[in-house]
């Protein structure tokens, strides 16, 4: 019940029958997934782990996050229902996908959400107006969006189907059969001629260093380098080719991006002068265009971050993004399958942070899907890296016994009890010394202390945080102060 829960939380974000078939409007999902899957995990069977609460990195920073979020709101109880079924959503991922199966699967079913959003885009582009976008495209001067409530707008609509490229190039090509390969590459063509009409320059920009990125992800250094320069050699040719790419040179002339700088001004400025924000999503930028005034859309997800919470705030959430990156990069797969999703789970990582720079999905449900997805890739790691130390343990042990043996024999000492009782202190002593037994003094893998493993908030992460930051705030000044 459980794993149905968050697959059904991700095909009713990105698909949102609920916005556009008769009768399915103001169909509330959430309250039903997140029933469901509590009630999933509570059942949980008892062959499953136990479930165990705040043991690893990602929960500890999630539950700061929304502390911090709540006790600076000036309205706490919204905060903690919207932000705190976000963080729910996080929670229920990491205590479900228990396995490399199920995590496999969670990716599976993520690419198949995005493929039912290409699948929408086709038919719409067919004739068959199933949202009734066509307005919208009117509006918008043909630039291609579907009327729901996530892609009601080009940029949206392009930034989400740019993901296809990378997660599809791991599931589907990468390290695969001939005939997935084939399929992925129809997918790869699906998913460009999907998206160019969005003319959405950032969704280009995304796509383009996702997939590149992707591609590149564990090969060596010198092919890195080598296929880096040829991408940016042919690739900024390929850009110039895509719609409204040739405003690229002359961004300070744009009336949006303009409107956009305001903003950003703005943000900035409640950061320098507020430094817990304005509060959880209460920061509006207002400015005056064409002798009106408006409310302007900041069209990032850090800007938002940093003046409804600050730079405390704004440390936190990408301190929650680092931690994320952290296990992605040090855990590498132990089994091909673990492999797969280590690397689905960067590219969609790499893409989220490239569009936080050009989109709001701050607080969007997908980014809190995918923390609970690398945080439970990361309880798996740890797992398996646990169990592997303990098989070494017992064999060392095996070992031991049976050198022990091999003296007495050679010696010609009976096996008394009071040696049998020695190499069983012994024995214990090892096994107290590296981690905990159950009754029975059978070595728990779950518990076994394994030197090197990462499984507490440390003094790295918040410095990793800190820097992160830092960097954010670097980034956002010389972007306000080049775009003039």
């Amino acid at each position: 019940m459980a794993f149905g829960s968050i697959v059904l939380l991700l095909l009713f974000y990105y698909i949102r029958p609920q916005d556009w078939v008769p009768g399915m409007s103001g169909f509330n999902v959430i309250k039903l997934v997140v029933a469901g899957g509590i009630i999933g995990l509570m059942k949980r069977s008892r062959d499953e782990p136990a479930w165990r609460f705040m043991t690893s990195p990602h929960e500890w920073v999630l539950m700061i996050l929304f502390l911090y979020a709540l006790f600076t709101s000036p309205d706490p109880m919204p905060t903690a229902i919207d932000l705190g079924t976000l963080v729910v959503f996080a929670f229920i991922g990491l205590h479900t996908l228990t396995t490399e199966s199920l995590l496999e699967r969670y990716m599976s079913w993520w690419l198949a959400a995005l493929i039912g959003v290409l699948a929408m885009v086709v038919v719409t582009r067919m004739g068959m107006d199933i949202t009734g976008a066509y307005t919208m495209i009117d509006e918008m001067q043909n630039r291609f969006c579907l009327n729901t409530y996530t892609l009601n707008n080009p940029n949206a609509l392009g930034h989400t189907i740019v993901a296809v490229l990378p997660l599809g190039y791991y599931l589907w090509f990468w390290d695969n059969t001939t005939f997935n390969r084939l399929r992925a590459v129809g997918l790869f063509i699906v998913g460009v001629w999907a998206v160019i009409p969005t003319e959405s320059k950032g969704s280009y920009i995304s796509g383009a260093v996702s997939f590149m990125v992707s591609v590149l992800f564990g090969r060596k250094v010198m092919v890195q380098v080598l296929v880096a320069m040829l991408a940016l050699g042919m690739g900024g040719t390929i850009l110039a080719t895509l719609p409204r790419m040739e405003g690229m040179k002359s961004l300070g002339s744009d009336g949006g991006v303009q409107g956009r700088m305001m903003a950003w001004a703005m943000a900035r400025t409640v950061t320098l002068t507020h430094p817990t924000g304005m509060g959880y999503k209460h920061f509006v930028a207002w400015i005056r265009w064409e002798g009106i005034m408006a409310d302007k859309s900041t069209h990032s997800s850090f800007v938002q971050v940093g003046a409804d919470l600050g730079v405390i705030g704004l440390t936190l959430y990408v301190g929650m993004l680092v931690v994320c990156g952290r296990s992605l990069v040090q855990y590498k797969g132990l089994t091909p399958t673990m492999e797969r999703c280590r690397r689905a789970l960067f590219a969609l990582l790499l893409g989220t942070c490239i569009s936080a720079w050009m989109i709001n999905r701050e607080y969007y449900t997908e980014v809190f899907c995918l923390v609970g997805a690398i945080a439970a890739y990361h309880q798996i790691s740890v797992k398996q890296r646990r169990e592997a130390a303990l098989v070494d343990l017992q064999k060392q042990e095996a070992e031991d016994e049976a050198a022990g043996r091999k003296l007495d024999d050679h010696f010609g000492l009976p096996e008394t009890a009071f040696k049998a009782s020695s190499r069983a202190l012994i024995s214990k002593a090892a096994v107290e010394d590296v981690g905990m037994s159950d009754a029975s003094g059978n070595v728990l893998a779950e518990r076994l202390k394994v030197p090197g493993l990462w499984t507490h908030l440390g003094l790295l992460d918040v410095a990793m945080a800190v820097v992160g930051g830092q960097l954010v705030l670097q980034v956002w000044d010389y972007v306000m102060a080049t775009i003039k």
